[in-house]
């Protein structure tokens, strides 16, 4: 249990309201001026479309702020929040948990520590077991805005470097066995200042599991955060020992592989609050800034317009290139 007095819970469906409440032993608050009055930190976890006012209203009663990925709908109004923040002096934590993923964080000091050499290569597996309902696509935005804006914001994270340019591809497959939904894929070539290049793929579908990782190539190592025992994923060995046949049907393995993004990052997701939480009692500085999340949306939306105009297509430059160590 996350080391907080007391948890106060509002929700534009009141039934919801009160059956989170009662399942984290929180109390309702009718409004969301109630509970900016009452509380001493906020976390915002609504759908992106209904975020603007609930942090304009906690920024300006200077209460730390915690707010899910991305920011928000739209760029313009996520630079807007971000502008806010510096204004206000918020402390505003964005919700990118890669960064508190054990493994991620390890590549992130690798290559910050100059043990990984310099960074050739990275590259990263974004794989959902199955497509998301329709109720949540009509908010989240497309598959480089909600999907993979988790690896841009890791790569550049973990690269210690700042993107210059982007090249992507992404559209919808036919559905198969998912109840009919359309299948979306994409993927996106970031170029960093540095000469490096990650590589990051999406699928909303992957029979297997949910699989979701990230590899750095240095001059130094070769190394992988999330492939482990659990990964879903199957390795086809091309020589094989006599006697012995090659079985692709065989799922009897499946059950030890993630499920979905809750199992796979449990312990970041803990680490991400417990992050929060020490940033609203000790004043420290955010893990995850306004300033990184929009400039996670700005590659995201210049993915998408490399999707449309088919070409490579340079990523402008940022109002504050620093990246939150």
């Amino acid at each position: 249990m996350l080391p907080a007095r007391s948890l106060l819970i509002h929700d534009a469906d009141p039934v919801v309201a009160h059956r989170v409440a009662a399942d984290v032993d929180g109390s309702v608050r009718p409004s969301v001026a109630a509970l900016v009055e009452d509380a001493d930190a906020v976390v915002v976890a609504t759908p992106a479309t209904e975020r603007f006012g609930l942090l304009v209203a906690a920024m300006t009663e200077g209460l730390p702020v915690f707010c899910e990925k991305p920011l928000a709908a739209g760029l313009d109004e996520a630079r807007e929040l971000a502008e806010a923040a510096r204004r206000t002096g918020a402390r505003v934590q964005v919700g990118f948990h890669r960064r508190f993923d054990p493994d991620y964080r390890r590549l992130h000091q690798l290559v910050g520590s100059g043990a990984a050499g310099r960074v050739i290569m990275i590259r990263g597996t974004a794989f959902d077991r199955q497509p998301p309902d329709e109720g949540y696509q009509r908010t989240s935005g497309d598959i480089f805005t909600d999907c993979l804006i988790h690896d841009i914001d890791a790569a550049r994270w973990i690269a210690h470097d700042e993107v210059v340019a982007v090249q992507a591809e992404a559209h919808e497959l036919p559905g198969g066995p998912t109840g009919g939904r359309e299948i979306g894929v994409g993927a996106a070539v970031l170029t960093f200042s540095g000469g490096a290049i990650a590589v990051l793929t999406a699928s909303r579908l992957n029979p297997l599991g949910y699989d979701h990782r990230m590899e750095v190539l240095g001059t130094r190592l070769s190394v992988a955060a999330g492939l482990n025992a659990m990964t879903p994923l199957r390795a086809l060995q091309a020589t094989r020992l006599p006697g012995t046949r090659l079985n692709t049907t065989d799922r009897s393995s499946e059950a030890l592989t993630y499920a979905g993004f809750t199992e796979r990052f449990a312990a970041a997701y803990r680490a991400e609050m417990r992050a929060f939480l020490d940033m609203a009692t000790d004043g420290g500085p955010s893990p995850c800034s306004p300033d990184d999340a929009v400039r996670a949306q700005e590659i995201a939306a210049t993915a998408t317009a490399a999707t449309r105009a088919g070409v490579r297509t340079p990523v402008t430059p940022s109002r504050d290139g620093a990246l939150t160590s």
